[in-house]
């Protein structure tokens, strides 16, 4: 399949707010990201999922409460709406929306301080190198460049390797030696992965996930939507909220 023509199904995907769902975990990661091949099977888990009547996340979203504190944000603290986002590095919708969504919400809502965004790791075990990069990404938060550091991981995510992930580390400035020392230590993996357990528990069934709430402090009430939603959704979810 051409670029262009992947380009054009997820796309498709994203418009049917489709994801990659916490689902049976047949499809191996590859190292060095996002395959081909691996999209198309996760397509067609989510296909077989929707003709069986297992995929109706959106047509019925479940309600969530969440703690924020500590979690990667960006945006006013004083926004009167929060997004959290749910994501997966090696999740080709992950990658669309920040690609194809993202940069309008930002424009829109957070830069306006109309919303608070924070970003939560929630890498799935079928993705062979989602909790590494995860795990480099909240060494990036303790230098406060978390945001820098995934918009260079959804820009290449066909490289996701440690050489990788240190050699964006030096293009954003952070202090390479402790990051090399965090990332290589583990010193986040068995959080990361306490974590997507209580937020598997808590109802968030794939990525990208987002809580979408209005702004009451640490503790964020709200609805969850799961898949890769256009811009749209997002404006009819925030006028929503009261």
């Amino acid at each position: 399949m051409s670029r262009p023509k992947l380009d054009l199904l997820l796309s498709l995907a994203m418009t049917a707010g489709l994801g990659c769902l916490v689902v049976n975990a047949q499809t191996p990661g590859k190292e060095q990201g996002a395959t081909l091949d691996q999209i198309l099977a996760e397509v067609r888990d989510l296909r077989r999922l929707i003709e069986s009547g297992a995929a109706g996340q959106n047509a019925q979203p479940v309600r969530m409460s969440l703690d924020t504190t500590g979690l990667p944000a960006i945006g006013a603290v004083s926004a009167r709406f929060v997004i959290v986002e749910f994501t997966d590095y090696e999740c080709p919708f992950c990658r669309q929306f920040h690609q194809l969504t993202y940069a309008d919400l930002k424009q829109q809502y957070i830069d306006t301080g109309t919303v608070r965004f924070y970003s939560v790791n929630f890498p799935l075990e079928k993705h062979a190198r989602a909790l590494t990069v995860a795990q480099a990404t909240q060494c990036a938060h303790d230098q406060r460049v978390f945001f820098a550091l995934q918009d260079q991981i959804f820009a290449n995510p066909e490289r996701l390797d440690n050489g990788t992930m240190l050699a964006y580390a030096a293009r954003i400035k952070m202090d390479q030696l402790l990051f090399r020392q965090c990332l290589e230590s583990g010193k986040y993996i068995s959080q990361i992965q306490q974590s997507v357990k209580s937020y598997l528990e808590k109802g968030v069934q794939g990525t990208p996930s987002f809580l979408v709430g209005k702004n009451t402090g640490t503790t964020i009430d709200g609805e969850l939507i799961t898949g890769a939603v256009p811009f749209g959704i997002f404006q009819k979810k925030l006028k929503e909220i009261r």
